[in-house]
């Protein structure tokens, strides 16, 4: 059950990390998997496992010569995708007897479980962990239990702690079965619920809140869908529910440039969440002007550990930038700064125009002084101070994304309409923006606008709002962002896909193409310009 919940929301919205929808071709339904984690051990060996021995996998060591009919009739059911497991197989012979005990008791929530063998603690940790990381359908067991012992030390009995009761699983799965079975009577064909995912878990540098997901990392992850389509030989839409600020927003990241030109490889098209910061206050675009200098103010909050700033200027205007501090300090950022005082601790790079940027970046970290455990608090400044020819004058700022940093950061004359995150500035992708069902307009936190570049984002907007999502665990819970917007919009173009490339009435409906048909049959939200920096072309 936690499989088929999972497999529900990630149909509709590919939460965490990158995910790929294969067009929607026909494929088992979760409602086929279900009903075949229910059904008999033997049945379910002939049906998923390949007509395996049931003795190979879960013999008993108490009476390994048991004919194969009495096991079977001891068993209820096999383990939900067991053939997919790479550690059931290699089970010994007392541990697949305990394992399937265990599997056993907590389909019928046993508050007690008795085990075949008396064995030690650490492999009924081990078993246990293998029931929660193996078993998804198992939704209604914790990480949590209670083992009991025999006067030698072994465990005899485990009393497993369940997550909801007997009658709430049975409710829920009648449920599920009943949406399921409409979907399939009513929305089959038409629907990507169907569609098969390749869902990539991307690495973390570091650890809990601090921990963060490298670009190049995530290069690799589209790279990986991408080639695994060309050697299936489908149509895929790429989903990306990521957003950072740590660019210029004009498309001429490497990350970006790199999005761009997959794009143009196979029958394609990548979906992009257009990010949160509609109401951040994180952006702000300066003029600076060959006659006079200028001052651009931030506030930094409370509790504020570790922050960036990042400066994006035209190489061609020349001025001095500093940067004044609360405490009355004054520094030439262009200088490379690096200042660790008793209240400031101040670093500061400039990078050169990059053959594929040819704007410059001025980046600011800021790091607790000696005396404190936080950046300095209060209100800072940056000023600009021409020193020679403006040719441009543009320059625009970004602070990290409402992930990283507390609500009370942020500039005191910010600029909204170019909110968009890194990679939806991206040529050649369907930026995906946020609705709100219950107000009907566009969300207020839903990054918006243009790029840096003058080019419009998002491209539409779907619900984002209060979204029906699968809880970890199991269950439903509710999740609001642009993050879960985007999903809804691969759901909708893989329909697309399968219908012009699967069914060939249109081989060539993907990318670009793709694009401008869901941006033609997009409806403007009321109210709102269309096309529009709030709504792009209207609401899917």
């Amino acid at each position: 059950m936690k499989r088929l919940f999972h497999f529900l929301s990630l149909s509709f919205i590919f939460m965490l990390s990158s995910m790929a929808v294969c067009g929607c071709v026909p494929a088992q339904t979760p409602l086929y998997y279900f009903h075949a984690g229910l059904s008999t051990y033997h049945e379910l060996l002939d049906d998923v496992l390949g007509k395996r021995s049931e003795v190979d996998l879960f013999s008993s060591a108490a009476d390994s010569s048991a004919p194969v009919s009495s096991v079977t009739e001891t068993i209820s059911c096999a383990p939900l995708y067991a053939d997919y497991s790479y550690y059931l197989p290699s089970l010994a012979d007392d541990e697949a007897a305990n394992f399937q005990a265990l599997y056993t008791g907590i389909q019928g929530f046993q508050s007690t479980i008795s085990l075949p063998v008396a064995v030690s603690s650490d492999n009924v940790s081990d078993l246990m962990h293998l029931l929660t990381n193996e078993c998804p359908e198992l939704m209604q067991l914790s990480s949590r239990w209670v083992e009991h012992s025999n006067l030698l030390g072994l465990v005899v009995s485990v009393s497993p702690e369940y997550t909801i009761s007997k009658e709430t699983f049975d409710a829920q799965t009648a449920a599920v079965n009943t949406l399921i079975q409409s979907w399939q009577t009513t929305l089959s064909g038409q629907s990507a619920y169907q569609a098969e995912l390749i869902v990539v878990e991307l690495k973390r540098v570091g650890d809990g809140n601090t921990g963060y997901t490298r670009t190049i990392d995530i290069m690799e992850g589209i790279d990986y869908t991408l080639r695994k389509a060309i050697e299936l030989q489908k149509p895929i839409v790429i989903n990306l529910s990521y957003g950072t600020n740590e660019g210029a927003h004009d498309g001429n990241t490497l990350f970006e440039n790199y999005i761009a030109d997959i794009n143009g490889i196979w029958k394609n098209m990548i979906v992009i969440a257009a990010g949160n910061e509609g109401e951040s206050r994180h952006h702000v675009r300066t003029i600076v002007k060959s006659v006079e200098n200028s001052r651009t103010e931030f506030a930094i909050g409370e509790n504020e550990r570790d922050m960036r700033l990042f400066i994006w200027k035209y190489f061609q205007d020349e001025f001095e930038i500093f940067l004044n501090t609360p405490s009355g300090k004054r520094i030439n950022i262009l200088e490379s700064v690096s200042i660790n005082s008793e209240r400031e601790n101040i670093d500061s790079v400039m990078v050169m125009p990059t053959p594929y940027n040819g704007k410059q970046l001025i980046e600011v970290q800021f790091r607790a002084g000696k005396n404190l455990n936080y950046v300095l608090p209060g209100i800072w400044s940056i000023e600009f101070e021409v020193s020679g020819k403006i040719k441009c004058g543009v320059v625009d700022m970004w602070l990290p994304t409402i992930e990283a940093i507390g609500l009370s950061t942020g500039f005191l004359r910010p600029s909204s309409d170019t909110t968009a995150t890194i990679p939806a500035t991206a040529f050649k992708v369907l930026s995906v923006g946020a609705y709100n069902q219950t107000t009907e307009s566009v969300a207020a936190f839903s990054g918006r606008g243009f790029t840096a570049d003058g080019r419009l984002v998002p491209l539409v907007v779907a619900a984002g709002v209060d979204v029906l999502a699968a809880g970890y665990g199991g269950g439903y819970v509710r999740k609001t962002g642009t993050s879960f917007a985007a999903p809804l919009i691969s759901g909708y173009a893989a329909c697309i896909m399968e219908w012009g490339i699967v069914n060939r009435n249109d081989e060539n409906m993907y990318g670009e193409k793709l694009i401008a048909y869901i941006t033609k049959y997009a409806d403007g939200v009321n109210g709102e310009e269309l096309p529009g920096k709030r709504q792009g072309w209207g609401l899917i």
